[in-house]
């Protein structure tokens, strides 16, 4: 579950901050250009780890005796 909810989180965040930023590449309808794609993959990924460290904190301590 973290991680389809890590994703959606990314992906609804990236859009986001596209549209402010009036930043627009679509990969299947615009022609490839490699400078878009690595921006738009990039803050993809940052987003993404960003979420996933983030809902780690909150996730509840193991230790070794199953407590």
């Amino acid at each position: 579950m973290r991680h389809f909810l890590t994703i959606v989180l990314a992906y609804a965040a990236s859009r986001i901050l596209f549209a402010l930023a009036g930043f627009h590449y679509e990969l299947f309808r615009d022609s490839l250009h490699v400078g878009k794609l690595a921006i738009d993959f990039g803050v993809f990924v940052g987003f993404w780890y960003g979420f996933y460290w983030l809902l780690g904190l909150f996730k509840p301590f193991r230790t070794q005796d199953g407590g």
